[in-house]
């Protein structure tokens, strides 16, 4: 069998912290591609360093069979500073690390989250060594910078939509993980932007069972922070206190937990619990354990063009879903009949659809449930995206 040609990562996140990428790695070695990984000291998302990672554990590292070269950072912490340290010292560190790791490459692969910068590194690559680049974009810059940093001045705005636009056209295909952000992206460059969803392995199937002999279990899983409208979620549990039953799970950790975990001990609410960050297969036996997982989301542009990857989790165990978002998470979830659909930052409409879950019958779940998994095995199965993305490194890398 011929060696298949080298391909370079670069992601900023990378194992041990726990991102998609990961997976999808495992998949690209498994096809017989040469491939090095060039990350970070794992600090995601608590902002300190993993143990028995530091400052003295640059350089080469394994994971899978894999190549991992980790460039020296700065943690992210917890303050403003300190993130954008982070994100600055990464791009420059892994800028050097490409003149001595790319030499030999065809292909330089980006995982590209916030910030943009991330494709920078790529960018160097191509301009000494004439390496082609696919970015996976999962955040849409400089759309993901205002909804974090809104009423920015005219000038810098158009400063910041240039250079993002300047970043995104050096790139040979963009592969987008929504939709939304497909189309918007699409009519700012003129480089292929192609729909390529978050991928999902299959956890052993759907659950079939929601019986209620331990009660009425709702689970919330992954970051608790101000993008996921926590407070929403916080009016639901305080208006819906006196069903019967109900046992609420938070799974995950994130900048409004501390607060939201205050909040329910000053309002004498006793059913809920936070478990913080816990194993993926951890989740998974949550997950089947629950009769409904939720997704909330604010209402702002970046938010609206989003498809959080847990949703493709909680369809791949056949969890209803009910979601207060607007745009494409409402529309997936709502078009596949796979739950129960609301307004985002709408407290009572999701007060509403969870006491309409609540009193449907074990069938009825039954039927959302399998909807999703429907949907799940039609477009976020593992094995399909994969065939999806082997023909784009195909077609990149025979130009």
């Amino acid at each position: 069998m011929n060696r298949l040609p080298k391909i370079v990562l670069i992601s900023q996140y990378f194992w041990p912290e726990n991102f998609k990428i990961n997976d999808l790695c495992k998949k690209v070695k498994k096809a017989g591609y040469d491939l090095v990984v060039i990350t970070g000291l794992p600090n995601y998302p608590r902002g300190r360093f993993f143990e028995g990672y530091s400052l003295l554990n640059i350089g080469w590292d394994k994971y899978e069979g894999i190549d991992v070269f980790r460039v020296p950072l700065f943690p992210r912490g917890k303050n403003k500073f300190c993130l954008l340290m982070n994100y600055l010292t990464f791009c420059f560190f892994a800028s050097i690390a490409t003149l001595f790791i790319c030499r030999n490459a065809k292909l330089v692969w980006v995982y590209q989250l916030s910030p943009i910068f991330a494709i920078v590194p790529a960018i160097i690559s191509k301009m000494v060594y004439k390496t082609k680049i696919i970015a996976n974009v999962l955040d849409l810059w400089p759309e993901s910078f205002y909804a974090v940093v809104p009423n920015q001045n005219k000038v810098i705005s158009e400063l910041l939509l240039k250079l993002s636009n300047w970043i995104y056209s050096r790139c040979d295909i963009l592969l987008v993980s929504s939709k939304y952000s497909c189309r918007l992206l699409g009519n700012r460059v003129t480089q292929p932007a192609l729909h390529m969803p978050h991928s999902e392995i299959d956890y052993g199937g759907r659950k079939t069972e929601f019986g209620r002999e331990n009660g009425f279990k709702i689970l919330f899983a992954g970051n608790i922070g101000y993008a996921q409208s926590m407070d929403t979620i916080a009016q639901a549990v305080l208006k819906l206190r006196q069903l019967k039953g109900v046992k609420w799970c938070f799974l995950g950790d994130g900048a409004e937990k501390n607060a939201l975990e205050r909040k329910f001990r000053s309002e004498g609410i006793e059913n809920v619990e936070f478990l913080g960050w816990v194993p993926t297969e951890v989740a998974i036996a949550h997950l089947r354990d629950s009769h409904i997982a939720l997704v909330t989301l604010k209402d702002n542009l970046v938010c609206n063009s989003t498809l959080p990857s847990k949703v493709q989790i909680f369809l791949s165990t056949g969890t209803p879903i009910v979601v207060a978002t607007n745009g494409e998470t409402n529309d997936v979830i709502g078009v596949a009949g796979a739950g129960l659909c609301g307004p985002a930052e709408d407290a009572d409409k999701l007060t509403n659809n969870i006491e309409i879950a609540y009193n449907m019958s074990e069938k009825q779940l039954q039927e959302l449930g399998a909807n999703g998994y429907m949907l799940f095995v039609e477009q976020f199965d593992a094995d399909k995206v994969f065939e999806l993305f082997e023909s784009q490194i195909r077609k990149v890398i025979s130009e």
